[in-house]
């Protein structure tokens, strides 16, 4: 059992990894942008070429409710957030979940995460990004073949 929790501790930190290296190419087409938005930062960068996406340090695995476990649920929330000059989540929210079951655990487990700031020129600057949860309740179980 505890093997099976370090292993899917494990793939959400490669999934992770894998959607902040995804939004990075994703902004390769774009050039730097400021856009307002209220954060403790007067600007947030848009990932584009010369901005080093951030990396993430510590993450959280979002606690998996026990209301969607006893009904046997999985599902996908798709969280925005602002990581700051400081490496800090601010404006967590929720865009979209595929039930709004998971949506507080996603909140909570997101807003715990840390990265090393996003570079632009050499300087740490605020970027927005979205960042999955998933939650599978057959993850970690063995199949019966």
């Amino acid at each position: 059992m505890r093997h099976a929790k370090k292993v899917e501790a494990l793939s959400r930190c490669i999934l992770f990894i894998l959607l902040l290296i995804f939004a990075a190419m994703k902004g390769t087409a774009q050039t730097p942008q400021a856009t307002t938005a209220a954060s403790p930062d007067p600007q947030v960068m848009k990932m584009a070429p010369g901005v080093t996406a951030p990396t993430a340090i510590h993450t959280v695995n979002a606690e998996y409710p026990r209301e969607a476990r006893k009904k046997h649920l999985s599902g996908v929330c798709v969280i925005t957030l602002i990581i700051d000059t400081q490496g800090l989540p601010q404006n967590v929210s929720l865009k979209k979940c595929s039930d709004p079951i998971f949506g507080q655990s996603s909140l909570q487990a997101v807003s715990k995460f840390r990265f090393q700031p996003a570079r632009y020129k050499g300087n740490p600057v605020a970027v927005q990004l979205t960042v999955e949860q998933e939650f599978n309740v057959h993850r970690g179980k063995k199949r019966k073949d």
